[in-house]
C-alpha cells in the first residue's frame, strides 16, 4: 500500500482479467489507472473518471493512455483524495459483506 502511494498511475495491462485486485489496491491508495480496455479495468477506471482507458492492445494504444493519464495529473484533474475516498467506500469490507448477504438472501 506504501508504494502504490508513493505512484500516481498504475499501468494495469490485461488481455482478460476477472478483477484487478492490484489496481482496486491503487485506487485506495489514491493512484490512478491508466489501463487496457476489458470490462473489469474498465471498471475501475470508472469509465475514465479514475483512469485512462486504452483504444486497444497494441503498444501504441496502452502508451497514448498513459500519456493521456499523465496529462491528467498535469492537468490537475486528478486527486489522489477523491480517488481514494471514493474506492475506499465502495470496496470497504462491510460494504462487500453486506452485498454478499442480499445475494445469499435472493436464494
Amino acid at each position: 500500500q506504501a508504494a502504490l502511494a508513493k505512484g500516481r498511475i498504475l499501468l494495469a495491462t490485461s488481455l482478460i482479467e476477472s478483477f484487478s485486485f492490484a489496481a482496486a489496491e491503487a485506487l485506495c491508495a489514491g493512484t490512478s489507472l491508466a489501463v487496457t480496455p476489458i470490462e473489469s479495468l474498465v471498471y475501475l477506471a470508472g469509465g475514465g473518471a479514475y483512469g485512462s482507458i486504452s483504444r486497444g492492445f497494441t503498444a501504441d494504444a496502452i502508451s497514448a493512455a498513459l500519456v493521456h493519464e499523465i496529462q491528467e495529473w498535469e492537468n490537475r484533474s486528478r486527486s489522489p483524495v477523491a480517488i481514494a475516498s471514493v474506492w475506499r467506500r465502495q470496496l470497504d469490507d462491510q460494504k462487500i459483506a453486506s452485498e454478499w448477504e442480499k445475494v445469499l438472501q435472493l436464494r
